[in-house]
């Protein structure tokens, strides 16, 4: 059997994106780069379970931690996306959780595809 090499799984699937931990989302002529949650840093993951238990501590809200899950994902382009959701009246908790459920089947479907021009971060 041959060995896994996590290293080069890893440069592989940052390649397959086309960022070091994020993927490019679209939303009609607008670009939007969401964090990866297979090549998301650990303080990421430590982060969204601060949210989490924030929530249900009721430090935050249910609509404050869906905010903050946003900003999580999303940076400094958070508010730009959920300007581009309220423009089409949809919910962006649900745009990014359909974002993240389309890159996981991709990331399913195709593991190791090498990003192609259009794709590559710039």
């Amino acid at each position: 059997m041959a060995d896994v090499d996590i290293k080069k799984m890893l440069e592989k699937r940052r390649e397959a994106v086309g960022s070091e931990h994020k993927f490019r989302a679209r939303f009609d002529d607008r670009e939007f780069w969401i964090v990866a949650q297979e090549l998301a840093p650990r303080s990421h993951r430590e982060r969204l379970a601060e949210i989490q238990a924030d929530v249900e501590d009721e430090v935050l809200t249910p609509f404050e931690g869906e905010d903050a899950v946003i900003e999580q994902y999303l940076g400094d382009q958070a508010d730009a996306f959920r300007e581009m959701c309220d423009e089409v009246d949809f919910d962006p908790f649900e745009a990014l959780n359909m974002a993240l459920s389309e890159h996981n089947k991709e990331v399913r479907r195709n593991p190791t595809q090498r990003s192609s021009r259009n794709t590559r971060r710039r």
